[in-house]
């Protein structure tokens, strides 16, 4: 790799498009499963360069995110556990921009992964897709993943798992770069500082209080007091177990609870 600088040009750029699946949405209790990432240089996704790995989260994984990514405890069976394969991820991550779709959730499950094996998590500089096409089409009513590749006209092969929503990941951002120069993001630095303004009107917007938060090699906008939104920007059928389950109306408050304890439903 070349390196990065703030000065980089977005279109030359060395970076790693990344997802992970998990067992959860709650980054604080969540463990992963999956990590897909693929490299970008200078403007080109290098398809025959990738990091594919199932992971043994040590944890059962609960039916109703199986129901989501399709990863159950048998397929992981075997799999290393996270601190078998740090050290590997994080050589093929070193000087990358970390590129990802709400990737500050990627990042917070990748430092906690760390955390636990007891090795020192460094975050690299991150850049979000869904903050950088907000910033190229204000205008679109839905910035999801799915919503994001039919507005550019990428199929998604793979959608839900790791390896297939970074791919999908990647090719937005490379077919953001041309629109985000018509607006006048070109480097690294614009981008940063264009996706820290965007940042902080979304989770004002929202109710939330925005924090800047300054890294070594990245700046990142938190917003605190705010309920975790990611299940009101999905899908109901993409994060609810099926068949769903019907309860009679007449059915008591009491009985109704003990019924989704006893059939593991998190949430009604």
């Amino acid at each position: 790799m070349t390196g990065n600088n703030t000065s980089t040009p977005l279109i030359a750029l060395d970076a790693v498009a990344l997802d992970t699946e998990t067992t959860g949405l709650d980054a604080r209790v969540a463990r992963i499963i999956q990590i897909g990432a693929v490299r970008i240089r200078g403007g080109r996704i290098e398809s025959d360069d990738q990091f594919v790995q199932l992971v043994d989260p040590g944890v059962p994984i609960p039916p109703v995110t199986t129901a989501v990514h399709g990863i159950s405890d048998a397929d992981v069976a075997g799999a290393p556990g996270f601190a078998a394969i740090a050290d590997t991820l994080a050589a093929y991550l070193k000087g990358a921009v970390l590129v990802g779709h709400t990737v500050s959730y990627d990042r917070a499950m990748l430092e906690k992964e760390y955390e636990l094996t007891g090795r020192a998590w460094r975050a690299p500089r991150m850049l979000d897709v869904r903050l950088l096409a907000r910033l190229a089409n204000p205008s679109l009513p839905d910035y999801s993943l799915d919503k994001l590749c039919a507005w550019l006209g990428i199929e998604i092969k793979g959608r839900h798992t790791a390896p297939g929503d970074a791919l999908a990941t990647a090719e937005i951002f490379v077919a953001l770069v041309p629109l985000l120069r018509q607006r006048g993001i070109r480097t690294i630095a614009e981008a940063d500082r264009a996706s820290v303004t965007a940042a902080e009107k979304e989770a004002l917007a929202t109710g939330g209080r925005p924090v800047v938060v300054n890294g070594d090699t990245a700046t990142e906008v938190r917003p605190l007091t705010r309920i975790d939104s990611f299940p009101y920007r999905h899908r109901v059928g993409d994060i609810m177990s099926a068949p769903p389950l019907f309860i009679p109306a007449e059915v008591t408050l009491h009985a109704a609870m003990r019924l989704l304890i006893e059939r593991k439903v998190s949430s009604a």
